[in-house]
């Protein structure tokens, strides 16, 4: 019994260590998180071009104009 009530713990806990690993994946990808919406993520490193990141369950979707920096961008965020 205490190994399933520990197994089960556990797993309460992977969403948060997922979230924690995926918040500091992205801020060291250059991201930042909107405070008013907390799976949005903007990249804005130079002012003229906006990539912004939405992450739902464990789907993440990549928007902005510039499809070589858009490419760039999702390569590294696969080799996390």
């Amino acid at each position: 019994m205490f190994c399933l009530y520990r197994a089960i713990y556990g797993l309460k806990q992977a969403s948060l260590a997922w979230w924690c690993q995926l918040d500091a994946s992205m801020r060291e990808l250059g991201f930042e998180r909107l405070k008013s919406e907390a799976r949005i993520f903007c990249y804005n490193k130079k002012r003229t071009n906006l990539i912004v990141a939405v992450v739902y369950v464990d789907n993440t979707f990549f928007c902005g104009p510039d499809m070589a920096i858009l490419n760039q961008i999702k390569a590294k965020f696969m080799t996390k």
